[in-house]
């Protein structure tokens, strides 16, 4: 019996240029669940050297709001900084300090603080900037 229903790469082939997301429909809850639980327990999970990331369900919206958010998680990553993504939509960041978490763009300016890193300007207002500059 097969226990995956499909299994396709997102967006269009550009060359070497960028990874494409992999996306996997299981044809059973429970083997969905199984597969989770398994890929829990990996550590530092990696093909020829680059990480593979695993996340699940995310609709439309959750990856939108995540792309808004991802002059934040660069700055993190950058920094060596550990995250995660929470449910339905949290950034949960660790640090030495402890763990803050945070579901707005407001909520992450103390952390940016307490780690001395300089928090990025929303995107809205880059955007904004870009387009009178444009007008002008």
């Amino acid at each position: 019996m097969n226990h995956i229903e499909r299994c396709h790469r997102t967006g269009h082939n550009q060359g070497n240029l960028r990874r494409r997301d992999i996306l996997v429909r299981f044809a059973f809850y429970t083997t969905k669940m199984d597969a989770y639980r398994a890929l829990n327990k990996l550590h530092n999970l990696n093909y020829e050297g680059e990480k593979i990331e695993v996340y699940q369900d995310l609709p439309f919206k959750t990856r939108q709001r995540r792309k808004a958010w991802k002059d934040y998680t660069q700055i993190l990553h950058d920094n060596d900084i550990k995250y995660k993504w929470g449910f339905p939509f949290k950034l949960i960041i660790f640090h030495g300090q402890g763990t803050r978490i945070a579901s707005t763009t407001d909520q992450l300016e103390d952390p940016c603080k307490e780690l001395n890193l300089q928090a990025p300007r929303p995107r809205v207002q880059q955007e904004m900037e870009t387009f009178s500059r444009k007008q002008l």
